[in-house]
């Protein structure tokens, strides 16, 4: 199924929240968790991660799948608590390119996990304005939700800026956005 078909038939109407990577340093993991759906991005897992500050719950994972040799050292924490839950999220992956050469890598691991992979049939346009640079991966997902018109919460994305993605802008959008609440209390 393509991902935004996915998302239309399956998250349209039910509770949503982004939880971004940021470091948590107030509980909010009952907020995080009374959401129906919960998406996590890429490497969430890593240093600093805590389910008693930032919640148990994920239902969704958006991954780029990176292969980065300095992203190696987190994987094996995702595959033990993507294995540890029940049911498995389902894996999204933000760009239809991913469903060539470097998904096909991927699909039996995740089968054999019992993870659903997602991907879209084609690309998504952002809006004009709305970033300067290619979309990060947790962006990319809230325009995908935007363009069915989902409302959504946002938590922990810290709005920091890279070579790849500035998050700055990421944040005025979503901030002005009338389908967005952004939680900055993490």
């Amino acid at each position: 199924m393509d991902l935004q078909e996915y998302i239309r038939s399956e998250i349209r109407g039910k509770s949503v929240v982004l939880v971004g990577n940021a470091r948590f340093g107030v509980d909010r993991s009952a907020f995080i968790d009374s959401h129906e759906i919960v998406f996590r991005f890429n490497l969430f897992a890593g240093q600093g991660y805590s389910e008693e500050l930032c919640g148990k719950k994920t239902t969704h994972w958006c991954n780029n799948l990176v292969r980065e040799w300095q992203h190696r050292e987190g994987r094996p924490r995702h595959w033990e608590l993507l294995q540890s839950l029940t049911p498995p999220p389902t894996v999204l992956t933000p760009s239809a390119e991913d469903k060539h050469k470097r998904l096909k890598t991927w699909i039996p691991l995740y089968e054999r996990m019992g993870v659903s992979l997602l991907y879209p049939d084609s690309d998504l346009a952002v809006p004009p304005g709305s970033t300067s640079k290619e979309p990060s991966v947790g962006f990319y997902t809230a325009i995908r939700l935007l363009d069915e018109h989902i409302p959504f919460d946002v938590i922990a994305f810290n709005g920091g800026v890279s070579n790849r993605h500035d998050g700055d802008a990421e944040m005025r959008f979503l901030h002005g956005h009338p389908l967005v609440t952004v939680d900055t209390d993490f």
